[in-house]
């Protein structure tokens, strides 16, 4: 289930007008990729879900944050996608991010793979 569009767009709507393009593409490759995917508002961003009783450890697909001159795609298990750009960054155990600043620049093929990647991915295989 999406957001209302004035919902999503009020979250980011303090930043640049380039930054705010940037996640309205994010929200759009996951809902190609994912088109059943649920969105709620969080942490000051948006997270993107597998269901609507998914939680952040079992069933988040990503979550897009924004700055004054970029957006953050985290991935809560991207250490554990498939990365074959090698488009990921983090050092952290599990959660990798993907940072975008340039729209016109953004490869949305592999954002999307990059989705469909986070979507397959089975916490259950870690325990």
């Amino acid at each position: 289930m999406r957001l209302a569009s004035s919902e999503f767009g009020k979250i980011f709507e303090r930043y640049p007008e380039e930054i705010q393009d940037i996640c309205w593409g994010v929200r759009d490759i996951v809902f190609e990729a994912v088109p059943t995917a649920w969105e709620r508002g969080k942490m000051g961003g948006v997270a993107f879900y597998l269901s609507e009783h998914s939680s952040p450890l079992k069933g988040m697909i990503c979550h897009i944050t924004a700055e004054h001159d970029q957006v953050k795609i985290g991935f809560i298990f991207g250490a554990f996608m498939d990365d074959p750009l090698g488009l990921l960054q983090g050092e952290q155990k599990a959660k990798r991010y993907l940072i975008l600043d340039d729209f016109e620049s953004i490869p949305w093929e592999a954002v999307k793979e990059l989705v469909h990647s986070a979507a397959a991915v089975d916490p259950k295989n870690f325990y």
